[in-house]
């Protein structure tokens, strides 16, 4: 019986980062597709596969297809777009064995005989994206998930058991576990965006289920909205989550025009929805972009780009985020243009940035951030 070893993949994180130690799967991963190895197929398979960093759950199926008669086909959903990139990256090194459709997480689930499911980080996500997979199958489909038991709390185990039937779960492998449940009846969608009031500020705000601090002022903006100053024509929101900083930039200088990247689609679409809700007159003034930082966007773009930064990847801590959203910045603002980013005091984001900048100096300082300009 082959293993997850032997189908002797060829898989990186995206983007390729030289010397990088971390790989591209997990233990969660490899228990998740021993176990549908494990289970004979004996006809064809319509699989939903959701929450698959990097594609290697798709491209560990797709090699295992080889050397099965029955067609399998899979619709992956991602709210991530450099999760998406990791999947056609890993996928070109090899020849496409199934029906594949790639979706972004606010797509409409089709109809399976069976969903495969990675736990994300943020559990409203996951009571989310259960309730989705609920919405769309008929009741008593297998959903066959999997988790590092770091990112599985009792809250994980709760929802499956709340929001499924037949719930149980693996012995723990390699600090991971499996969690097999059958969709209950339909029902609606309970898990809205969150709406709320930004506290000192006139705005009324959404997130999705998968954006960064629902419902609350996350520090570090907070921080940095209080230093939005200088005016510029072209103004880029890098790492934008719901758009707040972008926003109050925007009311400060009408004329502008804004900018909003984010990795993540969930992201992208409640900028949009915050523009609109509070500032819709101006939204002829704005874009919103899904893409790795700033990945294919043109060199001497901005005048200006605001970013706080993040220091995870997936599930992973991890630098070289901010160290590519430098260089990106670099590469895309103008000459005389200017990167304003709010950080930890703890990361000494001067030594990734004094190779590319001209100039490097303080703009405000608190107990635990940093407000730092970078000059071209």
């Amino acid at each position: 019986m082959p293993n997850f070893q032997s189908l002797q993949l060829k898989l990186n994180r995206y983007p390729i980062v030289a010397n990088d130690s971390l790989q591209a799967w997990n233990a969660a991963d490899e228990l998740l597709i021993e176990h549908w190895l494990r289970s004979p197929l004996t006809s064809p398979q319509r699989i939903i596969l959701i929450n698959d960093d990097f594609g290697a759950i798709a491209c560990a199926i797709n090699k295992a297809a080889q050397e099965i008669s029955h067609r399998i086909s899979i619709d992956w959903f991602s709210d991530s777009y450099v999760a998406m990139q990791g999947l056609q990256q890993n996928l070109a090194t090899t020849d496409l064995n199934v029906e594949l459709r790639c979706h972004n997480s606010l797509a409409d689930l089709p109809i399976a005989d069976l969903v495969l499911y990675k736990v994300p980080k943020i559990l409203r996500y996951q009571q989310f994206q259960l309730e989705q997979i609920n919405g769309s199958q008929t009741a008593g489909t297998t959903i066959l998930a999997s988790g590092m038991l770091r990112a599985m709390p009792a809250s994980v185990f709760k929802s499956f058991e709340s929001q499924c039937d037949d719930f149980s779960t693996s012995l723990a492998k390699k600090k991971a576990r499996l969690i097999f449940a059958k969709t209950q009846k339909s029902r609606q969608i309970k898990v809205k965006p969150t709406s709320w009031q930004a506290q000192d500020y006139p705005y009324q705000l959404s997130e999705h289920s998968n954006v960064f601090c629902q419902g609350k002022l996350d520090i570090g903006t907070r921080f940095m909205l209080q230093h939005l100053d200088i005016k510029a024509d072209r103004v880029a929101d890098l790492g934008c989550g719901n758009g707040l900083l972008g926003l109050h930039y925007l009311t400060q200088h009408p004329s502008s025009q804004l900018s909003f990247f984010d990795e993540s689609c969930m992201a992208v679409a409640s900028a949009n929805d915050n523009l609109k809700r509070n500032l819709g007159e101006k939204i002829n003034q704005c874009q919103f972009v899904q893409t790795n930082c700033l990945e294919g966007v043109a060199d001497k773009s901005f005048d200006l780009i605001l970013c706080n930064p993040p220091f995870h990847q997936q599930n992973t801590v991890s630098e070289h985020i901010a160290q590519q959203m430098f260089k990106d910045s670099r590469r895309c603002l103008k000459n005389n243009g200017r990167l304003r980013i709010v950080a930890n005091r703890h990361l000494n984001y001067k030594m990734y940035l004094k190779p590319l900048f001209s100039n490097i100096n303080l703009v405000a300082s608190n107990a635990k951030f940093v407000i730092l300009d970078a000059l071209c």
